[in-house]
């Protein structure tokens, strides 16, 4: 976990490194959304942001620590609990996908191959001939949750 030189330091006050990384992470995730823009493909991209693993908690202050797993077990260096798989993710498909909504429904990241092919009607798309490990989950959309 290295950030550009350009974002190091800039949050000494507010978790330092951690923060660091968040903020240069945001302003890249910005050059996508611009680009996505520039091109003319805005309202029909799928843009997903997840994470793979939960945060490390239990680095010491200054490192690269930061965030909570709230209640679960384990972190980022000690799977298989809970607390280690947990994380967040984001979805932006304007028309389609509401903005604002929270939800605490869990999505495993397998889930995203078959649920996208649902969502923008390729379902028969997805291979039949080998087992694919993970579910359409687009009925949760049926609440605004996905689309």
């Amino acid at each position: 976990m290295v950030v550009n030189p350009n974002f190091a330091g800039k949050s000494a006050e507010r978790g330092g490194a951690y923060s660091d990384l968040i903020g240069e992470m945001d302003y890249r995730v910005g050059q996508i959304l611009d680009a996505v823009k520039a091109a003319g493909a805005e309202d029909n991209t799928i843009v997903v942001l997840s994470s793979d693993n939960a945060t490390v908690p239990t680095l010491p202050v200054g490192a690269f620590a930061g965030g909570s797993n709230g209640p679960w077990h384990g972190d980022f260096s000690t799977p298989p609990y809970e607390g280690s798989y947990r994380t967040l993710a984001m979805i932006r498909w304007p028309g389609h996908v509401s903005s604002g909504v929270v939800t605490q429904e869990m999505l495993a990241a397998t889930a995203w191959l078959p649920t996208f092919a649902a969502m923008v009607g390729a379902l028969n798309l997805v291979p039949k001939d080998r087992p694919i490990d993970g579910i359409n989950a687009s009925a949760l959309s049926s609440y605004g949750n996905l689309c």
